[in-house]
């Protein structure tokens, strides 16, 4: 029997928000985050802060870490970050633009915060550091509110 890895408390001081509640059924249910070990550190409308460790099977052919892993924990903390308003939101676009390269054995967080919100339409700015707070990329994500059927 496989152990699923712990999920970290999410915003300690106000565990009990329903923000906070839907953000951990998400996690719960999110395989690719559980899967590659992305922790929830914290979580509120627009703004969501993730983690992930640069262990050896995010590595890319140069021994740093993949890009690709990278793009994919920003995009992660846009998505909670846009959908912990309430508010259904699916990613519209995004682009990412690489800085340095991602440590190996290390840990990179990226922070999400919404910066504009007008009608359906909200864009999303993510900044993935690593452990020495260095910028290893930027981010930037649209998210529209999902329509609903009738």
């Amino acid at each position: 029997m496989t152990e699923e890895p712990p999920t970290p408390p999410v915003n300690p001081v106000a565990d009990e928000a329903p923000v906070v509640k839907a953000a951990r059924a998400f996690h719960a249910r999110d395989q690719v985050a559980l899967a590659l070990g992305i922790e929830l550190l914290e979580v509120r409308p627009g703004f969501a802060r993730l983690a992930m460790p640069v262990d050896e099977e995010k590595l890319n052919f140069y021994g740093v870490g993949h890009g690709g892993m990278t793009y994919l924990l920003a995009d992660a903390a846009s998505g909670y970050a846009c959908n912990a308003g309430g508010t259904v939101m699916v990613a519209h676009s995004a682009t990412i633009t690489y800085l340095a390269p991602a440590p190996p054995g290390g840990r990179l967080t990226a922070t999400a915060r919404e910066t504009h919100r007008t009608g359906r339409t909200a864009i999303y700015d993510v900044t993935v550091t690593d452990e020495a707070d260095k910028t290893i990329a930027v981010f930037r994500g649209t998210a529209l509110s999902a329509r609903r059927p009738g």
